[in-house]
């Protein structure tokens, strides 16, 4: 299949693609066209993206990491236990592996990292920017009680991640996000 990129979420895919208009010209991709396209109220527009949110959060939920030479360690004991119990399988050099108190060697990390970047690669392939600032958007309690700044920061950041080239700027996306942050607020203030 040949790669194209969405006019409206910028997402580069080789799925099925939708006429975008007359929302913009060119291809848009299943998650927009039902956003942009099928959707004609705010309450549709929300509903496809909680949908997307969904399967955002179960593909980001997806924690079944790889068995691999590593632990987590929060304390100087489980430190102490974890160390002992890799020194019985492994003479390779153990060191933190910087994530969230795992310690490990360098073939675990290096394994983690290919994991965590497939799984990267999957949000990107069957998730909208939009059902990720959703999601992210409610996880985020930090923009709760700020009524005067637009949206959640960290909710931003995080929908980049996965979509760079993703514009929170185009008047199209605007609407989407809007309608996001109107709907928290509604439920949250």
């Amino acid at each position: 299949m040949n790669k194209w990129e969405c006019v409206l979420c910028k997402a580069n895919l080789d799925g099925d693609c939708y006429h975008a208009e007359p929302i913009a010209k060119g291809l848009c991709c299943k998650r927009c066209h039902a956003i942009f396209i099928m959707a004609k109220t705010d309450k549709e527009i929300l509903k496809a993206v909680r949908e997307q949110s969904k399967i955002y959060q179960q593909t980001k939920d997806k924690n079944e990491l790889p068995d691999g030479e590593y632990f987590f360690a929060f304390s100087q004991e489980q430190l102490d236990k974890g160390l002992a119990k890799m020194r019985q399988t492994t003479q390779a050099e153990v060191f933190n592996l910087g994530m969230g108190g795992m310690i490990g060697t360098k073939k675990a990390s290096e394994e983690l990292n290919k994991f965590f970047a497939e799984k990267e690669n999957l949000i990107r392939q069957t998730c909208s920017p939009f059902g990720v600032f959703y999601y992210e958007y409610a996880n985020h309690e930090g923009d709760y009680g700020a009524r005067d700044s637009e949206f959640n920061d960290e909710a931003e950041q995080i929908t980049k991640e996965y979509f760079p080239d993703f514009n929170f700027a185009d008047p199209n996306n605007r609407k989407v996000i809007k309608a996001i942050v109107d709907d928290w607020r509604n439920r949250c203030l």
